[in-house]
C-alpha cells in the first residue's frame, strides 16, 4: 500500500531519514502532517478521497520501533493514532504493529500498558502464537508455542 508516497513523498522521505537517525520528534511531525492530509480527506466532499489517503503500515511500525528506542510516548502515542485513522477502524493491524507497540511500552517502562499489547495481539489473532527464536534455543527447532 504506497498511497502516501502518492499522497506526500517528501514526507515518506522525511520520516525515513528521521527514524534511520532516531529523531524522535522529527518523526512525529511528519507522521503529524500525514494525519492532517488523512483528516483533510476525509472532511473532504465528495468523499472518495478518503479511499485514497492513508500511511503505510510498515511506517508506523518503524514509528514505534523509533519510540521504543528514544522513549518517546508522545511518538508511541501520535503512531498508534495514525495507524487507527489510516485502518479505519475495518481491519485489525498487523501482528507486528502489536509488537511495535509491546517494546515502545516496554522501554518505556510501562509494564501494564506492554501486557495489555500482548493480550490485544492475543484477542486479534487467537490464542495461538508461534515465536521464531532460533538463536536463543536449540530445542523444537527453535518454534515455541503458546497456548
Amino acid at each position: 500500500m504506497d498511497q502516501n508516497k502518492s499522497l506526500c513523498p517528501p514526507c515518506n522521505y522525511i520520516a525515513d531519514v528521521a527514524m534511520q537517525a532516531d529523531n524522535s520528534e522529527l518523526t512525529y511531525y511528519a507522521l503529524e502532517f500525514m494525519a492532517k492530509w488523512i483528516a483533510r480527506g476525509e472532511n473532504a466532499r465528495p468523499p472518495v478521497l478518503q479511499l485514497l489517503l492513508s500511511v503505510d503500515e510498515g511506517l508506523v511500525v518503524s514509528a514505534l520501533g523509533t519510540a521504543g528506542r528514544t522513549y518517546n510516548s508522545k511518538l508511541l502515542d501520535g503512531s498508534r493514532a495514525i495507524l487507527k485513522r489510516s485502518l479505519r477502524h475495518k481491519k485489525v493491524p498487523n501482528p507486528e504493529s502489536y509488537l511495535g507497540k509491546l517494546y515502545a511500552h516496554a522501554s518505556l517502562g510501562n509494564l501494564q500498558k506492554a501486557f495489555g499489547s500482548l493480550h490485544e495481539l492475543e484477542t486479534g489473532f487467537g490464542n495461538l502464537i508461534i515465536v521464531q527464536l532460533s538463536r536463543y534455543s536449540s530445542t523444537n527447532n527453535g518454534i515455541f508455542m503458546i497456548y
